[in-house]
């Protein structure tokens, strides 16, 4: 005898109703969701901030800055650096260690324009290596780049063949949407006072000297109204095992403290980077576009196997990288 298939229950008209209400609200969630991410993307401007000091750096090939201290690269070594540019994939890149504004362009390719530093044309100057600070801005039309503003109190004196030079110092681009705007400084400071708090040793003299011009550029920009700024480059100082705790950062932190201005020091995940185990790369960032940004994941861009294997000589930092988000 055949089993006869139980009658299907039909549901009660009020579960009815009240399955046509949740899915009515669900399909209002998801276009509420759509909605908001829709305003987001028309708001907001997403720019990444990036910083690579770049290791005597020069487009020429099979040539060293200084023979003494850095091997010359090879054509393998410039591709594979210009790659690993393109992964960094910064909007706004500080560069250090750069031969030239030239150098620097060639390197970064047409998607970019670079803001180098002027004294690299001073005629006393030609003919001897050296080396420079630069800001790579890519063209779009995310953002605009304006203001370009030397600081040549960051500079550092040296005889070099009986005449005075002056190496490193820093370069600042401001960058701007409609409705906010930020400075943007690539620095490069002293070597050889990572740790030490005795800064009467030269060295530690001389980077001092270096915090105090930042403070006063940083005070002065600030009285002049500007709120939002970010400084980015090898500090040549160690932060990190200073747990951020150091009389030169509380120098050029003092003019926005004073102002009640946020404040953030970000730097790469310590040991992610495959070419240097101290952390002497930050980017700080000062203003109200500090007040989320220490909840972004700070991206280090470390050589891979391949070119560890391979010998090629890209540098002795890594990149890092950030994103910012900024209304348009």
């Amino acid at each position: 005898m055949q089993r006869s298939q139980p009658k299907k229950k039909e549901p009660h008209p009020s579960r009815l109703l009240i399955n046509t209400k949740l899915n009515k609200i669900g399909f209002v969630s998801i276009l509420l969701c759509l909605l908001s991410h829709i305003a987001y993307a028309d708001d907001k401007v997403r720019i990444r901030l990036a910083t690579w000091n770049i290791t005597n750096f020069t487009m020429d090939a099979g040539k060293s800055l200084f023979p003494d201290r850095s091997s010359p690269r090879l054509p393998v070594d410039l591709e594979l650096m210009e790659k690993y540019f393109l992964i960094t994939d910064g909007d706004v890149v500080a560069l250090q260690e750069v031969d030239s504004g030239r150098s620097a362009r060639q390197f970064v390719g047409k998607d970019y324009h670079v803001y180098s530093e002027q004294r690299e044309f001073d005629r006393s100057r030609r003919g001897s290596p050296d080396l420079f600070t630069a800001v790579a801005v890519r063209n779009t039309e995310k953002f605009a780049a304006s203001a370009v503003e030397e600081l040549p109190g960051l500079s550092v004196r040296i005889s070099e063949n009986g005449l005075d030079t002056f190496t490193r110092a820093g370069i600042a681009v401001t960058i701007s949407t409609q409705r906010s705007s930020f400075i943007f400084v690539s620095i490069h400071l002293k070597a050889g006072c990572y740790l030490s708090s005795v800064f009467t040793r030269p060295d530690c003299l001389v980077l001092r000297q270096q915090f105090e011009t930042l403070r006063s550029w940083l005070s002065s920009k600030i009285e002049a109204g500007y709120r939002n700024f970010v400084i980015a480059g090898d500090w040549n100082r160690n932060f990190v095992k200073l747990e951020k705790k150091d009389l030169l950062l509380d120098i050029v932190y003092e003019p926005a403290l004073q102002e009640n201005i946020p404040v953030s020091l970000l730097h790469g995940e310590a040991g992610a980077c495959s070419v240097r185990k101290n952390i002497y790369d930050y980017i700080l960032v000062i203003g109200d576009i500090a007040k989320d940004v220490a909840k972004v994941p700070v991206t280090t861009v470390s050589p891979s196997a391949y070119e560890l294997a391979t010998g090629a000589v890209l540098g002795d930092h890594c990149s890092i990288a950030l994103d910012l988000i900024l209304p348009k």
